[in-house]
């Protein structure tokens, strides 16, 4: 049985280390996903609720910086803009999700916009309701997330490695936003 086990990053350094731990420990690169706010990534526009469409946006995303080594390693990247948080890049699992039946296109080829498909990918990972909330208010606020598809068995080695390179407490955090009201 496959489980989701997710790590919320504050840095995308901190990201790419967990992605590069994950794949050196074992874990298929198609298990692993990543979705980013694309301040960390160049020359992507937007326009109103649309990714304006830009010729460099494969190599800025891909061009040198930290993001680009971490998603290099990864399948599937997508730039999409998400109402109520902007444009993200994506990558894995999660990013065909998210993307759901060709709404967006890969970053080669362009971008798309999706209405609300980010906690739809949240619940087909197995995410409840509550906790993909958190999620979405953590990428609104710049973390960077990342998230396994791991056996049972495998479940408490991601954990400890998510763990390691600094994942935030997802939970902690969440309670306080709860207790000021933020969600």
């Amino acid at each position: 049985m496959t489980q989701t086990v997710v790590g919320i990053f504050y840095t995308p350094a901190d990201a790419e280390h967990a992605v590069a731990d994950l794949l050196d420990s074992g874990f298929l690169r198609e298990k692993i996903s990543l979705i980013t706010p694309s301040m960390h990534v160049e020359h992507v526009n937007v326009v109103g609720s649309e990714v304006e469409h830009n010729e460099d946006m494969a190599v800025g995303a891909l061009g040198g910086g930290l993001i680009g080594g971490m998603l290099g390693a990864l399948v599937g990247m997508i730039v999409i803009a998400i109402p109520g948080i902007g444009p993200v890049l994506a990558a894995g699992p999660l990013a065909a999700a998210i993307s759901g039946a060709g709404v967006t296109m890969a970053v080669g080829a362009g971008a798309g916009a999706v209405g609300g498909g980010i906690l739809g990918a949240f619940t087909w990972a197995g995410i409840t309701s509550d906790e993909a909330h958190v999620y979405e208010e953590f990428i609104r606020r710049g973390s960077t997330l990342v998230m396994v598809q791991a056996t049972r068995d495998e479940r408490e080695r991601a954990a400890e490695i998510l763990h390691h390179d600094g994942a935030a407490s997802a939970s902690d955090e969440a309670d306080e936003w709860r207790h000021e009201g933020l969600i």
